[in-house]
């Protein structure tokens, strides 16, 4: 009876560690791409474009976490349903757009490439080494959008066209620098760049 039990107890074996190999390799992954974030995150954003009132915002040493911080608590203070809407398109574009962008400029040439509507995020042909930094590049542009696109009223009243809701606009980001130069007198400009 043993004998006839020993093949199926080898096989239940190599599946058992194949399991847990495949366990120890998904945790692993997980950590990596977790502690990547982290750092990445940590970075200053250097992001430099179209604040929401269309000046040149540039982030300085604001990092990553810093800036969402502030984003979030700014469009928490707009009414309900822009708030609403930029909570749902960051749970929609942040985890699909930046790998889809990214896996188009690894293989150009793929089914995805050519059903994929052209966007000037969509990055020039990129090397398996520099994925990583194309897709956190990619996360920081789709969260930018996020904040800084103009909102549209969808309900208009009837005979107008539709528009930008202006009770969805933010404020800009005022940074902690700028604040001190202003208030030590040494810049009498409004600038929260």
């Amino acid at each position: 009876m043993k004998l006839i039990l020993l093949p199926l107890r080898a096989v239940g074996f190599a599946l058992g560690f194949i399991f847990r190999l495949m366990l120890v390799l998904i945790v692993v992954i997980d950590i990596t791409i977790s502690g990547f974030v982290i750092v990445k995150g940590s970075q200053p954003i250097d992001m430099v474009g179209a604040d929401p009132n269309g000046d040149s915002a540039v982030l300085g040493d604001m990092n990553y976490w810093e800036y969402m911080t502030n984003r979030l608590q700014a469009s928490s203070e707009t009414p309900a349903n822009c708030h609403r809407t930029r909570l749902v398109y960051l749970a929609i574009a942040l985890p699909v757009y930046p790998v889809m962008y990214t896996y188009v400029a690894l293989f150009p040439e793929s089914s995805l490439a050519s059903h994929i509507q052209p966007s000037p995020l969509i990055p020039e042909s990129i090397s398996w080494k520099e994925a990583p930094i194309t897709w956190w590049q990619l996360v920081k542009e789709v969260s930018w959008l996020a904040f800084t696109e103009p909102q549209r009223d969808y309900k208009p009243m009837i005979g107008q066209r539709v528009a930008e809701d202006m009770q969805c606009k933010l404020p800009a980001i005022f940074l902690k620098d700028r604040c001190r130069e202003i208030s030590n007198g040494l810049s009498t400009e409004y600038l929260d760049k």
